[in-house]
């Protein structure tokens, strides 16, 4: 089922292990062969804290020791002059006491340290990648909205500001 013209209503997480953040590596379209947080479409009916634990088991068999609302992002990915995806995000933080994480067919987990972020960021969405390093190198919140075009299998960002 295509999700041209709908607006999707997520949860992502920051999964954090001491000084590594955990990303899995996306088999789907958009950003399909990205690494991304982990996360996915709230069910009806279901509250973000337990929707964003369940997306977390189901990809990475993990079960988080804390989980916290840090912030929302909303973003349009745009091609071809058209609104393609639409998505309201809402992001956490959630500290893991291992890295002893199953793999699904959402796609390959990675951990990175948080060090390393800029080194790898073309290896990230855009906007995940802006993410990390607003809460981790400016020790910001974010509440963002996020503009990306996309041209193939390249993704630009356009706007990545407060809101």
């Amino acid at each position: 089922m295509s999700n041209f013209g709908k607006i999707i209503s997520g949860v992502i997480a920051i999964l954090k292990y001491q000084d590594q953040v955990l990303l899995i590596q996306r088999v789907k379209e958009p950003y399909k062969g990205k690494y991304s947080l982990v996360g996915g479409k709230i069910e009806f009916g279901e509250h973000l804290h337990e929707s964003v634990k369940r997306e977390v088991k189901e990809e990475t068999g993990l079960e988080p020791v804390s989980c916290d609302y840090i912030g929302f992002i909303h973003e349009l990915i745009k091609g071809d002059g058209e609104n393609i995806c639409h998505f309201n995000m809402h992001l956490f933080q959630m500290e893991l006491e291992h890295l002893n994480f199953v793999e699904s067919d959402e796609g390959k987990l990675k951990a990175f340290n948080i060090d390393e972020i800029e080194k790898h960021k073309d290896d990230f969405l855009p906007s995940d990648y802006l993410m990390l390093k607003e809460i981790f190198v400016n020790k910001n919140k974010v509440n963002h909205f996020s503009l990306v075009e996309q041209k193939g299998n390249v993704y630009d960002m356009l706007k990545f500001e407060r809101i």
